[in-house]
């Protein structure tokens, strides 16, 4: 039987995606969650370990493999008690990852067909299946976010380039992981550093907590702890 809920009364994790270039505070607005289980990709939270930046972390994993970020989350599923967030920083490694492994998987494919393996590429079939797992490790996080854990994804930014005559120029930017993943988030966040300090950009928030375009200085955890 369908379970039937009156509304207002659910737990209800938040999923953030913040993103940004290299510099511009993305850890540090993660490390600002309570009860933080982290998976870092990048190897920098042992730097902030110790400190009071780490206050909140209460578990870190080291590793790029999205078998171990599939494994972390089938984990938590079961039991999220100890935690109140999960972070997964950066999505980019684990896409990066996730296009390696199915590569060497092309490169295999050609040596045992006696072909030039520098010359093989991801196939139709291969970003079929990171597509694939890319949407089912979404759906996992979604799963858990509806248990009342936080989701926080980091990820750098990829520049958005348009044609202008003969060359190619900047417009914009976006978070370097998989395209229809930014669709699953409740709040999407785009930080950068203006004359020294550190900002974050507003571009989607389904809390209501602030529009569209609204600048932030120093964002935090506490932005939007009310609402969860």
């Amino acid at each position: 039987m369908i379970k039937i809920e009156t509304p207002g009364t659910h737990k209800k994790g938040l999923k953030i995606l913040v993103y940004g270039d290299t510099g511009t505070g993305k850890t540090s607005f993660a490390l600002t969650f309570p009860k933080s289980l982290i998976l870092d990709t990048e190897d920098g939270y042992e730097w902030y370990e110790n400190t009071e930046k780490a206050k909140n972390m209460a578990g870190i994993v080291r590793s790029q493999s999205f078998d171990d970020l599939d494994d972390l989350l089938d984990q938590l599923d079961c039991d999220s008690s100890e935690y109140s967030t999960f972070v997964i920083d950066s999505e980019t490694k684990i896409y990066e990852n996730l296009q390696e492994a199915l590569l060497d998987v092309e490169e295999r494919r050609a040596r045992k067909k006696h072909r030039d393996e520098l010359d093989a590429n991801i196939s139709q079939r291969s970003w079929g299946k990171i597509k694939q797992i890319s949407l089912r490790l979404q759906n996992e996080k979604i799963r858990l976010a509806s248990q009342g854990v936080n989701i926080v994804s980091v990820s750098q930014a990829a520049d958005v380039m348009e044609n202008s005559g003969d060359t190619m120029v900047k417009v914009g930017e976006k978070p370097d992981m998989h395209k229809k993943a930014k669709y699953d988030y409740d709040i999407k966040l785009r930080l950068f550093i203006k004359d020294g300090k550190y900002y974050g950009e507003v571009e989607k928030d389904r809390t209501d907590t602030y529009s569209v375009g609204t600048v932030l200085e120093n964002p935090s955890y506490d932005n939007w702890k009310d609402r969860v």
